[in-house]
């Protein structure tokens, strides 16, 4: 991992250019194959009041691959088949659209030859990684690597291989991009009677002197080691099979060592792969070892469960866990057999299959699929890459499955994360001479602050530099107590020298495994100490888009006469658009101590989530120093909706409105019933108050007689009836059914009781 300079927005504010540019720039390291380390400097001004940053650009790497391919090849052709497999995962992991990779293939001089370009095969030569077709011609070269036949040459010139990655890396050098060798062998320095460092006709059947010749060339003081190393090139050997192991470490150390910060990454080193580690066994170790390498050149952290049977017919899962520092991650994989599926589950249960069409689905982890099954229909690939920008921490678990039931085979897993760390310093003062102060970084991954459970194993320095140049370093101590403002923040304490007055630089460098950043910072330095400024905390604060923060706090002039200052907002995370809205301009701070309250506006498209950044101070008239300008708090808010009233939500109305129509139809119904009790009420004591009515039989039938409500006897027929002696009715008398009881009447009745 490499880091990227990164710069504040200045606009609007009154410096030079080259000002900027020198006080803002941070130093750059490559970045391959994952994201950059970027870092988040403290300097602002007023007007830079809601600025923000952008990231900067991956500093690419220059890739040389040198392949054995002497007679001693053709023997195991496993050992081909590492390294071409090994090739083409370094080729899709490395995605760097400006970095440049080339391929050789190297054995002996030919017999009766006397070139040591005859001993080169150029697969591919220094071929910028920009677009896909670039990486499929690549892929193409790494699959031609193939044993030489013994008109080809059979011997091993390592000297013809090191002088064309020499040539190759010095006769292209690009501004910024860091030189790698990786050199895969299974043999020894073996010149042969046609080596061509030696006279024609010199009599030296075994190629003794043709060797010693070589070794001069590789290991003199301005060998070709040397060489490599005046530019700036890493050498990363792999050895297998019968490889001389005291010159392949003699190649790592003559190289250019790393420049990864301490505590990330590792010098070159010699990978070895036993000589008893044979067949597909050693394939694995070949591509499991140029991957490492490739990993640690990187300063990136390599892992993973590596190699597993899969039997046929079935599955086999592998977990493997991402750092909570981790910002990219690549899963390097390798089938086994072209028909097996790969399937990538995140830790939050998202997940895809190799198998969708180009790829389509690999957004559901974050990720960006190569190589593989990703055309829908299997192919021959059995290597694929999954490069995954942010994964999720924790373990993911990818599954292998065989579907056609295949004959058993074996599938690997290889990982390569780095992290992406902001650093930003904090709670800054005016130094006082001869007194101590208080240095602050707050570590940042994804726009949200690192707690201090995550940051094991990160280590940091702080190096201050006085006026006049004295300087002074302390180690960076984690402040992990629970509770405060600092926590999770890396501190140490500096005592100011007496007698100083001026500007102070602080510089802190921090690493771990795959992580690295570094951050810089200056403080005036004046007797008394002058202003002090102390806001309140404000993590665990809640704006929501659109709204206002305010924070309170106090400004103290330390016994020295009043003034004046003004502040800012520097350094706000992406997509968090912000302004302060007050104080406006400078503040008068008369001598003693003043409360302040500042406002902070947010926009109503501010960005949900985590709001970071960093609330500034400076004297008033100093716009033009930004020097001056000193970090009095750490902005820490999440901005999100409130939580909408039960009475503004739409389900609670719709609910309320039918229950409030259940309740008005009850209502009715309740009023309905009791008009109906009421009159059956009168009814039954007008019958009461008559008496028990007599009944009436119709003649010649034996149905139901009727009652006459409110006559005590026989009522005589009266009209058509009378002549036929039928008993009269009208409808508004109650008919009674015998034998029932129950009385019934025009109309309806409610349905209860």
């Amino acid at each position: 991992m490499r880091l990227s300079a990164r710069f504040l927005d200045m606009r609007g504010h009154g410096m030079a250019g080259q000002e900027i540019l020198r006080r803002v720039t941070r130093f750059a390291k490559v970045l391959a194959p994952a994201a950059l380390i970027t870092v988040l400097p403290a300097i602002a001004s007023p007007a830079a009041a809601g600025l923000t940053t952008s990231p900067g650009t991956p500093q690419p790497v220059d890739v040389v691959i040198l392949a054995d391919e002497s007679g001693s090849m053709l023997t195991y052709p496993n050992e081909i088949t590492g390294m071409q497999q090994a090739a083409t995962q370094i080729v899709d992991a490395e995605w760097s659209g400006e970095s440049r990779m080339a391929i050789y293939g190297f054995g002996g001089a030919p017999p009766g030859g006397r070139l040591a370009s005859a001993a080169i095969d150029q697969y591919c030569g220094l071929t910028t990684l920009s677009s896909p077709g670039a990486r499929a011609t690549l892929d193409q070269c790494a699959a031609d690597i193939k044993g030489r036949t013994k008109a080809q040459g059979w011997n091993t010139d390592f000297a013809a291989a090191l002088q064309q990655a020499y040539e190759t890396l010095a006769a292209s050098r690009a501004a910024g991009h860091l030189p790698l060798v990786f050199f895969m062998t299974d043999g020894q320095l073996d010149e042969g009677p046609d080596s061509p460092y030696v006279a024609k006709g010199a009599g030296d059947p075994l190629g003794l002197a043709g060797d010693k010749a070589a070794q001069a060339l590789i290991t003199e003081p301005n060998g070709l080691l040397a060489r490599l190393k005046s530019i700036g090139a890493e050498i990363w050997p792999v050895g297998f099979g019968q490889a001389d192991t005291n010159e392949l470490k003699l190649f790592a150390g003559g190289g250019a060592q790393s420049s990864c910060p301490a505590g990330s990454g590792t010098n070159p080193q010699a990978t070895i792969i036993a000589p008893t580690v044979l067949g597909a066994q050693e394939t694995q170790g070949i591509q499991s070892g140029l991957i490492k390498a490739f990993a640690e050149a990187s300063c990136a952290v390599p892992g993973g469960p590596g190699w597993s049977p899969l039997p046929a017919a079935s599955s086999a899962p592998k977990i493997v866990t991402i750092s909570p520092l981790a910002t990219t991650a690549t899963f390097i994989v390798d089938k086994g057999a072209p028909g097996v599926i790969v399937t990538y589950k995140d830790p939050a249960g998202h997940e895809f299959s190799d198998t969708s069409s180009s790829g389509q689905g690999a957004s559901a982890v974050g990720g960006v699929l190569t190589g593989g099954q990703q055309t829908g229909q299997a192919d021959q690939s059995v290597l694929e890459t999954l490069l995954v920008d942010n994964p999720l921490p924790g373990p993911w678990t990818v599954t292998f499955t065989d579907p056609s039931g295949g004959p058993a085979t074996e599938v690997g897993l290889s990982v390569i994360w780095q992290g992406n760390v902001y650093l930003e310093f904090t709670d800054q003062q005016v130094g006082d001479p001869g007194q101590r102060y208080t240095l602050a970084v707050q570590p940042v991954v994804r726009s949200a602050r690192v707690p201090a459970s995550a940051l094991a194993g990160f280590t940091g320095r702080f190096t201050v530099t006085w006026p006049g140049g004295q300087r002074v370093s302390r180690p960076a101590r984690l402040n992990t107590s629970a509770g405060t403002p600092a926590s999770g923040d890396f501190t140490a304490q500096v005592l100011v020298p007496p007698g100083l007055r001026g500007t102070a630089t602080a510089v802190f460098t921090g690493a771990a495994p795959g992580v690295q950043g570094q951050a810089d910072t200056s403080f005036p330095v004046r007797p008394g100490g002058e202003l002090s400024v102390t806001l309140d905390n404000t993590s665990g604060r809640t704006v929501p888009p659109g709204g206002t923060l305010q924070i309170s706090g106090t400004v103290d002039t330390n016994g020295q006469p009043g003034t004046s200052i003004v502040f800012a907002l520097a350094g706000l995370s992406n997509g968090v658009n912000a302004s302060l809205a007050s104080p406006f301009g400078a503040v008068r701070v008369p001598s003693g101590r003043l409360p302040i309250t500042l406002t902070i506006d947010f926009a109503k498209t501010a960005r949900l989530g985590e709001a970071l950044g960093t609330i500034q101070w400076a004297p008033a008239g100093q716009d033009s120093a930004p020097s001056d300008w000193l970090s009095a708090a750490s902005l820490e808010v999440t901005i999100a909706y409130p939580g909408t009233p039960l009475v503004q939500q739409a389900w609670f109305l719709s609910v309320l409105s039918v229950a409030f129509a259940a309740a008005i139809g009850v209502v009715v119904l309740l009023l309905l019933r009791q008009r109906q009790d009421r009159e059956e009420a009168r009814v039954h004591a007008g019958q009461a108050a008559l008496g028990a009515p007599p009944r009436f039989t119709i003649p010649g039938r034996s149905g139901p007689s009727f009652t006459i409500p409110g006559r005590s006897g026989p009522r005589p027929p009266t009209g058509r009836n009378a002549a036929k002696g039928r008993s009269s009715a009208t409808p508004s008398q109650t008919r009674t059914t015998s034998g029932t009881g129950r009385s019934a009447r025009w109309g309806w009745r409610l349905p209860w009781r």
